[in-house]
């Protein structure tokens, strides 16, 4: 996965998850020294946009454009700290907001895909800004809206 993305991904799992009543406190604590480590070498990107709404693609794509600009997808400590909120949020983040995520591939280059048994509240499968040289295959998808057809 791109070193930006990671960051992106990573800060926005922790930013959603702090909005929630009921929030899990290795995310949180993850999340905040992440935010600091980046906040104390990096003051030019501007967390809190990612912060003030989670889920805006546009606004998760300006602060990727800002670590990228500021080459923090460089820095090894921060992709490391960025990996670990990743994995301590797969471990622990609740099967809740998965329903409602769904699965959302983008910039992935490889070689097969497969996805299956997806159950979501909105969308249930994105895939943009991808290549993959083998096959796809997507199916058992019920997302909110659909007629409960494989797709």
């Amino acid at each position: 996965m791109d070193p930006a993305l990671i960051i992106v991904t990573a800060l926005t799992i922790g930013a959603a998850n702090a909005l929630k009543t009921v929030s899990e406190a290795a995310i949180v604590d993850s999340y905040n020294g992440l935010k600091e480590l980046i906040k104390s070498k990096y003051d030019s990107i501007n967390i809190e946009l990612v912060e003030k709404d989670p889920k805006s693609e546009s606004r998760q794509e300006v602060v990727k454009e800002e670590i990228e600009a500021a080459n923090l997808s460089k820095d090894k400590e921060v992709i490391e700290k960025a990996s670990q909120l990743i994995q301590i949020a797969n471990s622990k983040i609740d099967r809740a907001m998965f329903s409602e995520i769904g699965v959302e591939i983008r910039e992935v280059d490889g070689n097969n895909l497969e996805v299956k048994r997806i159950n979501s509240n909105s969308r249930g499968v994105l895939i943009s800004n991808s290549r993959f040289s083998g096959n796809i295959s997507v199916t058992d998808v019920d997302s909110a809206g659909s007629d409960k057809k494989k797709h």
